[in-house]
């Protein structure tokens, strides 16, 4: 069967989430997803399909421990057929400038790692109060009620688009299975 790394790092838990729902996707699709936490295990299996790297985005930029990842492994994941997925609130944003600004921030990290990925996908992450400090939850409650967001009452309020992932992961997976032409990057909003 067929590998495929799905290497992450992630914050409150939206991207690990995101994560696990990925590679339901890709075991559906008859390959064999390998999550490693990038916290955990920095390490790159061999004998791989593909590599699809994700991360959240907090007060502008990727984390650390990605970029660093990312950079010490960017020559064997851009050899793969490989995806990035970028984690943000703002990806959920109506306002067309604000999504444009996210895929500058996931572009920004590509560049800057050296990684060159043939997919790019932004998906919108979550609001988890409980796994955020008091601060920075009076604050992100403050900014999306200005923006007429209605916060679940649970304290978990998710804005990631599922129906988009999987549509995107299909995509991946068709391309792998060479139903689609690779080649030209197909880095998509």
């Amino acid at each position: 069967m067929d590998r495929i790394l799905i290497a992450y790092t992630t914050e409150e838990g939206q991207t690990a989430k995101i994560c696990g729902r990925i590679a339901e996707r890709l075991a559906a699709h008859a390959f064999d997803p390998v999550i490693h936490n990038i916290r955990v295990d920095k390490s790159v299996p061999n004998r791989l399909t593909g590599a699809i790297v994700a991360g959240s985005v907090h007060l502008g930029a990727h984390s650390r421990a990605l970029a660093a990842f990312v950079r010490d492994n960017r020559e064997k994941l851009s050899a793969l057929p490989s995806a990035f997925i970028s984690v943000s609130l703002q990806s959920a944003s109506p306002d067309a400038d604000e999504r444009d600004e996210v895929r500058s921030v996931a572009e920004d990290f590509l560049a800057e790692t050296g990684f060159k990925p043939l997919f790019l996908h932004t998906a919108a992450g979550a609001v988890h109060d409980a796994r955020i400090g008091p601060l920075r939850r009076v604050v992100l409650h403050w900014i999306l009620r200005r923006r007429g967001v209605d916060l679940d009452p649970s304290g978990d309020t998710e804005f990631t688009d599922w129906t988009a992932l999987d549509r995107f992961v299909d995509e991946y997976a068709h391309a792998l299975r060479g139903e689609e032409e690779l080649g030209a990057p197909r880095l998509e909003a």
